[in-house]
């Protein structure tokens, strides 16, 4: 008996495991001048990684092939140093000024990355010489919700470097 509608509960089904690593570091060191003056030293440092696994894992004929943007293998390296300084003037007078050094730094892949499928099964005009993130195969899905078709955007790495001024001055008003 052929089925034309399964139900809801009928449709494929799959399984993604995610993993998640990380260490954190903090560090603060305050140091009164007066009772109107403070300067406040903070360091915080984090590091870790993520694994995305191929939600399509021994459904389709290539290994990973299914990770290709719903997949990652992913590391960062987040560093922040900041400076406050807080003056009171006046019980409804505080002046604050603060500074910060930012540097993050991410690198994302695909578990399918430099497999070059492309090359291998002779479908042109996808890997570019010189340009290793062309080595993914391109991905293509028919679905509904956040991913409609496209190509994967993997490998992702950037360092990102800021800096950043700022001064405030808090008035209380009753």
């Amino acid at each position: 008996r052929r089925v034309l509608f399964r139900s809801f509960f009928e449709n494929f089904a799959v399984k993604q495991a995610y993993t998640s690593n990380s260490n954190v570091a903090n560090l603060r060191t305050d140091y009164t001048f007066s009772q109107n003056n403070r300067i406040y030293l903070t360091y915080d440092a984090e590091q870790g990684d993520t694994t995305t696994a191929d939600p399509y894992a021994g459904y389709i004929p290539v290994a990973n092939g299914g990770s290709g943007d719903s997949g990652d293998l992913t590391s960062f390296e987040n560093h922040v140093i900041s400076l406050k300084y807080n003056h009171v003037f006046s019980a409804t007078l505080l002046n604050e000024a603060s500074g910060s050094y930012f540097l993050s730094t991410v690198s994302q892949n695909s578990p399918f990355a430099n497999n070059d499928l492309a090359s291998k099964w002779n479908i042109q005009n996808v890997t570019v010489p010189g340009f290793p993130s062309t080595n993914n195969f391109p991905q293509i899905q028919f679905e509904s919700g956040p991913t409609v078709g496209g190509s994967t955007y993997k490998p992702l790495n950037f360092r990102d470097k800021n800096i950043s001024l700022v001064e405030g001055l808090t008035w209380t008003h009753s």
